[in-house]
């Protein structure tokens, strides 16, 4: 750009440092140099220079319009060149937009139809479970009847053959009771010691094998006992009958024990050899029932042990 003399220099440079557009300045610069002529303060030169200023700008401004064009040119083509492929774009997107709303609303049907099937499938299988229950309950119900049914039976017949064999025992002429020499020719017997209470005395004689002595006196031993002995004391006394093999009596001893003492341990083992006895007495069918009973009754006892075996040599 040509220089120019310093005053009119700076009166250039005041008006185009002031703020507005390029087409703003290049009306300054024109205003001023027809401002210049007019007041006679300038050259010819700086007029001359101030002009080649203006046309040096006139010609840059024409270039920026230009390439300014040109780039707005160059982006219109760009926006039109990229339109379709914006377009198919958009297009792309809203076509699979509706194909995964219909494949939502597909599975949104399918999970509908799964519960109503799943519902009918549910309430079906529940009637049917309702209906097996139901058939179940009645068919188990029947079954205890019958088995009710069949062990008040079995328990009325073996009540008739305990009765049984109380009317025979109560028939039975009374024993004769053996002379002092003659029980001393038998077996020597044992004598209570002074110390010795009634329930172990009669346990010794039984763990002794002296049933007959204490058959023989067992009225005088239970009466002598204290109250809490007494359970004890005739069941010692019935195992000695049964081990005599007088199965009848010793069925029936077990039987009235049970009847006075029914919490006593003694109990699950006279149900155990009340069985023994009536097996003895070659009811099978009794001694069965009794078994199984002390099962039922007593399944944790030592006795259940003994009547399962019991069972399973029948």
């Amino acid at each position: 750009m040509p220089a120019l003399s310093p005053w009119a220099g700076n009166f250039f440079h005041f008006f185009w440092n002031r703020k507005g557009t390029t087409m703003k300045r290049i009306l300054l610069s024109s205003t001023l140099v027809a401002a210049l002529l007019l007041g006679g303060c300038a050259t010819k030169d700086d007029v001359r220079t101030l002009q080649n200023q203006i046309a040096f700008l006139n010609q840059k401004l024409e270039k920026t319009s230009t390439e300014s064009q040109a780039k707005l040119q160059g982006i219109q083509q760009d926006q039109e060149r990229l339109r379709p492929t914006i377009t198919r774009s958009q297009l792309d997107i809203s076509l699979r937009i509706e194909q995964i709303e219909r494949e939502v609303a597909n599975l949104t049907n399918a999970l509908e139809t799964n519960a109503r099937q799943s519902t009918t499938a549910t309430n079906s299988l529940t009637r049917q479970l309702e209906t097996q229950n139901t058939e179940l309950r009645a068919e188990i119900a029947t079954q205890i009847k019958q088995s009710h049914d069949q062990q008040t039976l079995r328990l009325n017949a073996i009540a008739d053959s305990l009765e049984a064999l109380r009317i025979a025992q109560a028939s039975r002429p009374a024993p004769a009771v053996a002379s002092p020499s003659t029980a001393a020719a038998t077996k020597t017997p044992s004598k209570q010691a002074t110390d010795e209470k009634p329930y172990d005395y009669a346990r010794r004689l039984y763990r002794e094998n002296k049933h007959s002595q204490l058959k023989q006196e067992y009225a005088q031993i239970y009466a002598s006992a204290p109250a809490g002995e007494k359970p004890g004391i005739m069941y010692w006394y019935g195992s000695s009958v049964l081990t005599l093999n007088e199965f009848r009596d010793a069925a029936l001893i077990f039987d009235d024990l049970i009847k006075k003492y029914p919490s006593h341990w003694s109990v699950p083992f006279s149900l155990l050899k009340q069985g023994h006895a009536f097996r003895g007495l070659g009811d099978n069918k009794s001694a069965e029932l009794f078994y199984r009973r002390v099962l039922a009754q007593h399944g944790s006892s030592d006795a259940a042990k003994h009547a399962k075996t019991a069972l399973e040599q029948k």
